[in-house]
């Protein structure tokens, strides 16, 4: 396998770079959990009172069950607020500090098994310390992403996480049997794996690649239990 060269090293950036890094990062989730609270506490919220005056109409107007049109509202009402759900999971899963990141991982996990059946995917947690929010929420859109790429790009029939305790830290793989690809092929993917390295290096970490053409592709990343500086 070639290893796509995303490991920090000589070429490293400079360290006047990571500052920089991390306030973009942190910009990010900032907004990604005001996109959260704002879709919780507005869109989702009129959808529901919708989906109650419906459920009250129907019972006022039995009748109304045999117009199609009207099942039709009802469903796309609940759809909508499934999807909705589901794009506040995506964007900062609520649960991450409360559950860990094993557990919010084997959620996402499920949730992608849910979607592509076509693909196994699979868990190993062997983590004895529970790494710090920052760190957490870093790990946990490196998978995020890490994912997605399989879904959209690998052709893959199985993908597996592993997080186990490495050097002070957190070390995850994440490998598929998918058709693999070059480290100097150009592929879609590749804009992904910079915004995971540079994920990793704002928290002090380090993520590389291992891939070569039907070989599938490693993964491999590992980041402090506690943030840097």
């Amino acid at each position: 396998m070639e290893d796509t060269p995303v490991r920090p090293g000589p070429e490293a950036p400079a360290s006047a770079e990571v500052p920089a890094r991390v306030e973009a990062v942190t910009a990010e989730e900032v907004l990604r959990r005001r996109i959260v609270s704002d879709i919780h506490d507005d869109t989702l919220q009129v959808l529901a009172e919708v989906a109650i005056r419906l459920d009250m109409l129907r019972t006022n107007h039995p009748e109304l069950d045999q117009e199609e049109a009207f099942g039709e509202l009802g469903s796309s009402v609940r759809d909508a607020m499934d999807r909705l759900r589901t794009l506040m999971f995506n964007l900062g899963p609520a649960d991450l500090d409360t559950r860990g990141l094993g557990s919010t991982l084997r959620r996402l996990v499920d949730v992608m098994q849910g979607r592509n059946a076509q693909i196994e995917f699979r868990l190993e947690d062997a983590l004895d310390t529970e790494p710090a929010g920052e760190i957490r929420i870093a790990l946990y859109r490196i998978a995020q992403e890490a994912l997605t790429n399989v879904r959209k790009h690998a052709y893959a029939h199985s993908v597996e996480i592993v997080l186990d305790d490495a050097d002070g830290g957190v070390l995850m793989r994440i490998s598929d049997d998918g058709r693999g690809f070059r480290a100097t092929q150009s592929v879609p993917a590749h804009y992904g794996l910079t915004m995971m390295r540079e994920r990793a290096e704002a928290e002090g970490g380090w993520l590389r690649v291992l891939s070569a053409p039907g070989a599938g592709a490693c993964i491999e990343c590992w980041l402090p239990v506690e943030p840097h500086g």
